[in-house]
């Protein structure tokens, strides 16, 4: 016999979220008068508690702009700051380490570190879409036709002077995307309609989409 598992839910009046049930907890919601949410309490049932799972209440915080600003829990606290344009600018972890957000212009992100530490980096063109980004030893990379859709993308462990030869309008992108040295890559196909109509994936092969 397959094992069955069902959730339940219960609603205010005016739709929200009040309580979603399962074998394992019932979780309670509450909210403030502008909706936004304030609390999930967690409560386990008899058989969630024979499986491990404790009680649990996670508490939010807004400023008077509504952005959030605190997220606590039994492990400590969430912290988030932003800029005068409510770009997220630092991410205060319960161990009091810092991931910052760097950005330019009006709010494009451009670099992501913990404390200083490089995570990611993200280079954009100039109609600031993104075109690069690096995670670790592999840098991601994202192709745009004329009319701003993505073409193609892939993870590379290519050394940053041959991406460079990329922005060449002379050498086919394509050479690069199907390259042995990258892991992952994808393509993307459009029908005349600007309608997603196929895509090509190394890992995961062709798909392709019809619409009515």
């Amino acid at each position: 016999e397959r094992p069955q598992r069902s959730t339940h839910f219960e609603r205010d009046p005016i739709g929200r979220l009040l309580a979603r049930l399962n074998n394992d907890a019932r979780q309670d919601f509450t909210y403030d008068d502008s909706d936004r949410l304030l609390s999930i309490q967690r409560t386990p049932t008899d058989g969630g508690r024979k499986l491990g799972v404790i009680a649990e209440k996670l508490e939010f915080a807004y400023d008077i702009l509504g952005r959030l600003t605190q997220e606590t829990s039994p492990q400590g606290a969430l912290n988030y700051d932003y800029d005068p344009l409510s770009n997220l600018t630092t991410l205060t972890l319960p161990t009091g380490q810092h991931l910052n957000h760097l950005y330019y212009g009006s709010g494009h992100l451009h670099q992501l570190n913990l404390d200083g530490q490089l995570i990611s980096d993200m280079e954009r063109d100039d109609l600031h879409r993104e075109i690069y980004r690096t995670q670790g030893k592999l840098t991601s990379c994202f192709g745009y036709d004329a009319l701003g859709r993505k073409t193609w993308q892939y993870a590379t462990t290519l050394p940053a002077e041959k991406l460079s030869q990329i922005q060449n309008p002379l050498i086919k992108p394509e050479r690069y995307v199907e390259h042995t040295y990258n892991p992952i890559h994808r393509r993307y196909e459009y029908d005349p309609a600007g309608e997603l109509s196929r895509t090509l994936d190394k890992l995961r092969g062709e798909v392709t989409y019809e619409y009515e």
